[in-house]
């Protein structure tokens, strides 16, 4: 099974509300478990703990910042790992498209950690377009990843580098999307991130409903 973390934070409610409606309910479908991964302060602003049936959170005993973004990675590896129901966690962002079927059917080969870089020869995989971590990789990022704050993805990255874990390279995880380069009918592109919610919901309409 894959586990599904997407990082939100309390003021985007409506990039929870598109996730939740859409993307959400088809990964539940075929057997994957998204969830929003929220910092503590969420739970001082009342955010409920689901949203519509579909949409779940999963609050961390961490700030709830962006900067501290890799305390929330660290978090959510560290919680994953108390289970074992899974295979493969994937970490992207509340503003990214996920094509779930596409996800669900998608061949990690064994692989450790495999993500897209935003931009050729960073070396690791970009936090909005998503990356997958086996339980392993997992392990690495539960234990070593301390530093409070930084670039999350560039600091899992590096610390996969270090434990002699290279990214392996996936273009279908699409870091900074248009209209010509998100998940669609006619192509096999995975997910999307930084686009619009009318190019977000598009995607929707075309690759949706966990059957294309």
């Amino acid at each position: 099974m894959i586990i599904i973390g997407a990082r939100s934070g309390w003021q985007y409610p409506e990039r929870r509300e598109r996730c939740a409606t859409t993307w959400f309910p088809d990964a539940r479908r075929l057997g994957m478990k998204p969830v929003f991964l929220m910092g503590r302060e969420g739970r001082e602003t009342g955010i409920p703990a689901v949203l519509g049936g579909s949409g779940e959170m999963l609050f961390l005993d961490v700030p709830n910042g962006y900067p501290e973004l890799p305390q929330r990675t660290r978090a959510f590896c560290r919680w994953a790992l108390e289970g074992d129901d899974w295979t493969y966690l994937f970490k992207c962002d509340d503003d990214s498209y996920v094509s779930a079927c596409r996800l669900a059917a998608y061949d990690t080969a064994g692989r450790d950690y495999i993500g897209a870089e935003w931009q050729p020869g960073v070396g690791y995989g970009s936090g909005g377009a998503g990356y997958f971590l086996s339980r392993k990789a997992a392990q690495i990022v539960a234990e070593n990843l301390t530093e409070p704050t930084g670039a999350e993805d560039l600091l899992v990255g590096r610390l996969l580098a270090r434990a002699g874990i290279p990214l392996s390279i996936e273009p279908r995880l699409i870091a900074f999307g248009d209209d010509a380069h998100r998940p669609r009918r006619d192509n096999d592109m995975i997910t999307v991130h930084g686009v619009t919610a009318a190019l977000f919901m598009a995607s929707h309409a075309e690759v949706g409903d966990a059957g294309l």
